[in-house]
């Protein structure tokens, strides 16, 4: 069972070219570890060239990305966090 929950998982994931994200220096004041610890993530959804989204689906996500969307069609969300204790985010892996 626990090799199917696994497939099933998998399964709702979307590829990896699908989704990319990129840890960065977040802008602002950061005290001690400014310009040391990554605390902003980008996260890029490529949202036109899914497989995985009708195709009305891509059009409303489009109009409510105003301009967060790019031109090659990618939808992109930022996240800036302040260093809580001096860490920075963690990363999955």
């Amino acid at each position: 069972t626990g090799a199917v929950q696994r497939a099933h998982v998998n399964a709702m994931l979307p590829p990896d070219w699908e989704l990319t994200t990129t840890f960065m220096r977040s802008s602002g004041p950061g005290g001690q570890n400014v310009n040391k610890v990554e605390t902003a993530v980008l996260l890029r959804f490529e949202a036109a060239r899914s497989p995985n989204l009708p195709d009305h689906a891509k059009a409303r996500l489009q109009r409510l990305a105003g301009r967060r969307w790019t031109n090659d069609g990618a939808l992109l969300i930022s996240c800036e966090s302040p260093p809580i204790g001096g860490k920075g985010l963690a990363r999955g892996g």
